[in-house]
């Protein structure tokens, strides 16, 4: 889909996503908006919600007017490093995109 492969596996109304292939940088939004496109076009469902990180995300659909079941409650929050600096004199600083999952 666009540049990403994805195995997909769905129980009832809830998908598991998992990205087969490496892209750099692993931006979330871009994976995530092409990952639900290839649940979509696979189940006819529509992702009404979604919770993850890059490589594994989980999905609630919703399908023949059925709402998506209730999102889980977030168990961690996975960081990626955008931009670091560090120098012997200053110290270092960081710049973080977290997502809750």
């Amino acid at each position: 889909m666009e540049g990403s492969t994805f195995t997909i596996r769905v129980r009832d109304r809830m998908a598991e996503v998992i990205r087969t292939n490496t892209e750099w940088p692993a931006r979330y939004d871009a994976i995530s908006a092409r990952a639900q496109k290839a649940v979509f076009l696979e189940t006819g469902c529509t992702p009404e919600w979604v919770t993850g990180d890059p490589a594994m995300m989980l999905m609630g659909l919703s399908c023949d007017g059925e709402p998506a079941p209730p999102e889980p409650r977030s168990r961690s929050i996975a960081c990626e490093i955008m931009d670091a600096h560090y120098s012997e004199r200053l110290g270092g600083s960081a710049s973080l995109e977290c997502f809750r999952y």
